[in-house]
């Protein structure tokens, strides 16, 4: 589950609700120098980890995100240590939702070697590379005016590619993006060369071996004096993990959900009535069981009463139909033709069924599935 995966990460993730911590894993705890999350629990706001000369705009940042204006989703700031040191850490931040109300979802990485090494060493090549393998970030240059192209190596690791075979061009990434992407990330691209300025763009991109990464791209064009545009420089990030932090999040939130509606309620299902995608029989019957539909079993199990004789892959099935099919709506048992009747003529293209019946007779919180 999300708290899981969290607390497996080498990120500081911290989860906070007007400066209080709602949520704060182990890495992040440390990297401010404590010894555990309850630390900071106990300070009761995090105002104090922010370092003086970052604070008003970091505040500024939250108050602005919160209230639905625009602000900065990667950005540097200091942050204090518990023996009052500083450090630097590089975040990205999204809005979520938390026990029913918007949260400020933050990860972060400790760049405090990065900006010491830049200050020391300007424009050093050696440093860069440093400094991207440690956030997971690259750097890339385009010669607008000669129509070249310069990537770092962290570019070529995050796309899955070889420098030595690979030549970095405009056609080549955009063979690289994610057809439901691509329209979209060269277009941001191709108004930022017409028109100047900045872009800062979400996307995904496909690795040779077929799997995906999610990239946070920035870009910003320089021109002539009479404004003609010369080249591009941008960074690339993978924000991959965070991606799948947030999906685990909304995960967790809709199993969370899933065990308060059973707690007030008793149901009877039929299995052989549960709407189940075309294809899901064979690849369970294979084996071929994504993790999220394992959770969702363990999740309701505990709330269900199975008949007698049901394998595990009828079982996995059922879990996964339940929490991740569709929706499922309760009605008096002399409304359900009506409405079904009513769904069907508004829109065709979903089917309907009705799968069981509520029970009042029975102890509350059960999920009953007869064959």
């Amino acid at each position: 589950n999300f708290r899981n995966l969290a607390e497996g990460s080498i990120q500081g993730i911290l989860i906070q609700r007007d400066q209080k911590p709602l949520f704060i894993n182990r890495a992040f705890a440390e990297m401010l120098g404590y010894e555990s999350p309850e630390e900071i629990y106990r300070l009761g706001t995090l105002a104090p980890l922010l370092a003086p000369e970052d604070r008003k705009r970091l505040t500024a940042y939250r108050k602005a995100r919160m209230k639905g204006d625009p602000a900065p989703a990667h950005y540097e700031g200091r942050a204090m240590r518990k023996d009052g040191s500083q450090i630097w850490l590089e975040t990205l931040v999204s809005v979520v939702e938390w026990e029913g109300q918007p949260a400020i979802l933050a990860t972060g990485v400790d760049i405090s070697e990065r900006k010491r090494m830049e200050d020391a060493l300007k424009n050093s090549e050696r440093i860069m590379k440093t400094a991207e393998q440690v956030a997971h970030f690259g750097s890339t240059e385009w010669d607008i005016v000669e129509n070249k192209q310069f990537w770092s190596d962290e570019i070529f690791r995050i796309l899955g590619r070889e420098p030595q075979s690979f030549e970095p061009s405009e056609k080549a990434f955009a063979d690289i993006l994610h057809p439901e992407d691509r329209k979209r990330v060269l277009l941001a691209m191709s108004d930022a060369v017409r028109e100047g300025g900045t872009f800062e763009i979400e996307c995904r991109i496909v690795r040779p071996d077929g799997t995906h990464r999610a990239l946070l791209a920035t870009g910003e064009v320089f021109r002539d004096e009479s404004g003609k545009p010369l080249r591009m420089t941008g960074t690339t990030q993978d924000i991959t993990e965070r991606r799948h932090l947030e999906v685990q999040l909304h995960h967790a939130q809709k199993m969370e959900a899933i065990g308060t509606l059973a707690g007030g309620v008793a149901v009877e299902v039929r299995a052989s009535a549960v709407p189940v995608i075309e294809g899901t029989w064979p690849l369970a019957e294979a084996g071929i069981v994504p993790g999220g539909t394992e959770r969702n079993l363990s999740h309701v199990e505990p709330h269900t009463v199975w008949p007698e004789g049901m394998d595990e892959t009828a079982k996995l099935v059922l879990a996964d139909a339940q929490t991740s099919g569709g929706l499922l709506i309760g009605v008096p048992e002399e409304r359900a033709d009506g409405l079904l009747k009513r769904l069907a003529d508004a829109d065709g293209s979903f089917s309907t069924e009705v799968i069981g019946r509520v029970t009042h007779e029975e102890a509350a919180g059960t999920i009953t599935v007869l064959h």
